[in-house]
């Protein structure tokens, strides 16, 4: 053992009790795993981080001090040594007040265990029945309170909870909790506190928007020093990461590379990512994808002035194919709304009324296929609806004795309006 840095940080480990008697406190604390470990010391005294006391408790991992002063406040700390008298930092510093006999119940010891349990230690024994009574604690913001358990030395109480959001500060207040003897708490104990985050974020999904950027979707904030860095990504096969953009939301990745082939498979690997706070993408995280071919028309045709069919090369996600801002025409021509059949490749746009004869372009884009792979060009097509009905007399006006006049519906061929044989009078009257 050399200097039992192995098992102790800065927070050496955990006191996990006080059980108060009279003048006395019992301390407990998580056992070091070293396999040359020899035993433990207590330090304590009245001021903070400044121990008058030491004891020598030999290889246990409990020790009750007496003579203590009620009305004082203490504060404690645990080293650990080896066989050959290595001694360890000092551990995570507690404290207690001792309250005189008869005094009102304080809270002595708060500790947050983690997003669903909260520790609360009394100065003195208390009773049952206030202790579990869920009303007495409130947390802000609110977190419901499941239940609220208490041990055998009537000091210790867990609190259950719905889970703490990590990285958030809540406040935890406890009033009217009585001891054995019927005391109220004289005030309110209120402390803050927060849960660390202590995990190194993931990807949540991936987004293939083109064959040279990629999309990530992380679970929370990262970092952007190391997200920016573009040798904490690799692709095989042969593929470059040229520059990364990070989302003002510091969640949303994108990757701008190299170009990649369509139908090979491709995987990206991730490591060195941090999240804000600090933890990292230590391992590698490999990511499989391929870019499939993307969709495109590859029939078009106007079916009537009210109607377009359009048939893409591929299955098409219904949501996409029928967003009405993917599809314009120009002149400008309403689109109503947009069809698509059972077989998702088979659209029918349906507009107000086109003039016949009339030129006009549609332009198609953003269309995803089921893979949500977009068009890689827009597709744009001219197009004109012939006249295939036959011209109709709108008014026929008798101008004389030998001459009558028609107003035909729409302009009409020369040749075939000068042929007299065209005409027939009934009874007869030459033409």
């Amino acid at each position: 053992m050399k200097k039992l840095s192995g098992f102790f940080g800065s927070v050496l480990f955990t006191i996990l009790a006080f059980k108060l008697f009279a003048g006395s406190v019992t301390v407990s604390w998580n056992p070091n795993s070293e396999t040359d470990l020899a035993g433990y010391k207590i330090y304590y005294g009245t001021q903070s981080r400044n121990y008058d006391k030491t004891i020598d408790v030999g290889n246990t991992t409990s020790y009750r001090i007496t003579n203590l002063s009620d009305g004082l406040t203490y504060y404690f700390a645990v080293t650990a040594y080896d066989t050959a008298n290595n001694e360890s930092d000092f551990s995570e510093e507690v404290f207690i007040t001792l309250a005189p006999p008869e005094q009102p119940p304080v809270v002595a010891y708060f500790q947050a265990v983690d997003p669903q349990t909260l520790h609360l230690v009394f100065n003195k024994k208390m009773d049952p029945q206030s202790l579990k009574t869920i009303s007495n604690y409130t947390i802000s913001p609110t977190i419901q309170i499941l239940s609220v358990e208490i041990d055998t030395s009537l000091t210790v109480v867990t609190i259950h909870t719905d889970k703490h959001q990590v990285g958030k500060t809540y406040t935890l207040t406890v009033q009217n909790v009585k001891d054995l003897a019927g005391n109220s708490m004289e005030n309110p104990y209120s402390v803050n506190y927060s849960f660390k985050d202590q995990t190194p974020p993931f990807l949540e999904r991936i987004s293939l928007l083109n064959s040279e950027t990629i999309r990530l979707y992380f679970n929370e904030p990262l970092d952007a020093t190391t997200v920016t860095n573009t040798t904490n990504y690799s692709i095989s096969p042969s593929v470059s990461v040229l520059n990364v953009e990070l989302d003002p939301s510091l969640k949303i990745v994108t990757l701008h590379t190299s170009s990649h082939l369509y139908e090979v498979e491709y995987k990206l690997t991730i490591h060195g990512i941090a999240d804000t706070s600090g933890n990292v993408i230590n391992e590698n995280y490999i990511v499989t994808y391929i870019f499939t071919t993307p969709p495109t028309v590859v029939y078009f045709h106007p079916v009537d002035p009210r109607s377009l069919r359009l048939v893409f090369s591929k299955k098409m996600n219904t949501q996409s194919a029928t967003t009405i801002s993917n599809y314009t025409i120009s002149p400008a021509i309403q689109i109503l709304s947009v069809e698509i059949d059972t077989s998702l490749t088979v659209v029918t746009i349906h507009t107000d009324k086109h003039q016949v004869g009339k030129t006009y372009t549609l332009t198609v884009q953003n269309v995803k296929d089921l893979a949500g792979n977009s068009m890689e060009n827009p597709y744009s097509v001219n197009y004109s609806l012939p006249d295939k009905r036959p011209p109709y007399v709108e008014q026929l006006l008798l101008l004389n004795l030998e001459a009558i006049q028609l107003h035909f519906n729409e302009p009409m061929n020369a040749s075939t309006v000068r042929d007299t044989s065209n005409y027939l009078i009934s009874p007869p009257i030459s033409i």
